[in-house]
């Protein structure tokens, strides 16, 4: 049987010791407390990304110390980050589409690209299969990039 993504989204809020295995399949785990998600989005987001064998990550990576700001997910070797951008369609009822958590948002991606950090920001609608495949392709080719410039200065 295939899911829709909606379904398995919907099975996997009402099941959250669920998680994608090999295939199609399902299996029941504890997950890391590391990576626990904060919402519905990074939930799939995260269950999509290990299903799809993404490099690890961290989870709410704070990129500046003098600032509490934090990236949902970071893969640091490459200084590649994602935001999961939720409520993006509930104008005044989610911090990001309110005019002062824009605000504060732009400020915290122009100091992320101030420090050289790759930050995607994903709504609801992008945390899929294919937007994932091609992060995950981009996040490889510059571990690929950062390793072959690593051999180099030896």
């Amino acid at each position: 049987m295939r899911l829709s993504e909606q379904e398995l989204a919907k099975l996997l809020r009402s099941n959250p010791d669920l998680k994608m295995a090999q295939g199609d399949e399902i299996e029941r785990v504890q997950p890391p407390k590391t990576l626990s998600p904060k919402s519905q989005l990074e939930e799939k987001f995260l269950v999509l990304w290990t299903h799809l064998k993404g490099p690890a990550l961290e989870r709410e990576y704070r990129f500046d110390p003098t600032r509490r700001y934090r990236i949902d997910f970071f893969h640091v070797p490459t200084n590649v980050g994602v935001e999961c951008e939720g409520g993006t369609w509930q104008y005044g009822k989610s911090r990001h589409s309110s005019p002062q958590g824009f605000r504060n948002d732009a400020e915290k991606y122009f100091l992320a690209t101030l420090q050289d950090l790759t930050i995607f920001r994903l709504t609801s609608d992008m945390v899929n299969v294919p937007y994932l495949e091609t992060l995950i392709r981009f996040v490889e080719k510059k571990l690929y990039e950062v390793t072959r410039l690593d051999e180099t200065d030896d």
